[in-house]
């Protein structure tokens, strides 16, 4: 992989940060939550509610897939690390693995998704890897599979630095707070 990283700072307490919600990957490329921020309730409501295909990119071990799919929703579950998808699968029941598809591909190049296919995408703490034109390029393939009226829910410490290049693409700006930033495909 070889995408350009913006900053590769990471507290050295974060695994015992006063949340208790971060992780390591694998990978060492970030770190993954366990617990559900309030973007990612956001997400999961807005993704139940619609019953229509979502994707949850670096979705580690399903925070937000599995509640989704227990809910009735459709998921794409994409993580590079495929042990990670191999646990999330374990977690579904058998009956609910029609409603569940994985990917590995590096995201966003190596996911190819129909233009408005989707009625949700989740970017949870991804962005800091990505320089401004990847960045650009990434919301307009996003914008691109989203059906009108669909969300983009982007989790990031500093929002209003994606601000504009979300509006750029095309979204309106529904929400942005220091948990993350919600967009909608008009």
């Amino acid at each position: 992989m070889n995408t350009p990283i913006l900053s590769t700072h990471i507290p050295p307490n974060f695994e015992s940060s006063p949340e208790g919600v971060y992780l390591k990957t694998l990978y060492n490329v970030g770190f993954r939550l366990t617990k559900i921020s309030p973007l990612i309730s956001a997400f999961i409501q807005f993704s139940i509610n619609q019953k229509e295909w979502v994707l949850d990119v670096g979705c580690g071990f399903g925070i937000a897939t599995i509640p989704i799919i227990i809910d009735g929703g459709k998921v794409i579950a994409n993580d590079l690390n495929e042990q990670n998808l191999d646990s999330l699968k374990r977690k579904i029941p058998t009956e609910s693995h029609g409603r569940l598809q994985f990917s590995n591909a590096v995201f966003p190049d190596g996911i190819v998704l129909a233009d408005n296919s989707l009625t949700a995408i989740l970017i949870s703490r991804f962005f800091r890897f990505f320089t401004n034109p990847k960045l650009e390029r990434t919301l307009m393939l996003c914008f691109q599979w989203l059906k009108p009226g669909g969300k983009i829910f982007i989790g990031c410490n500093k929002p209003e630095l994606i601000n504009d290049t979300l509006t750029n693409a095309g979204f309106l700006i529904e929400r942005s707070d220091p948990f993350g930033i919600i967009g909608q495909k008009p």
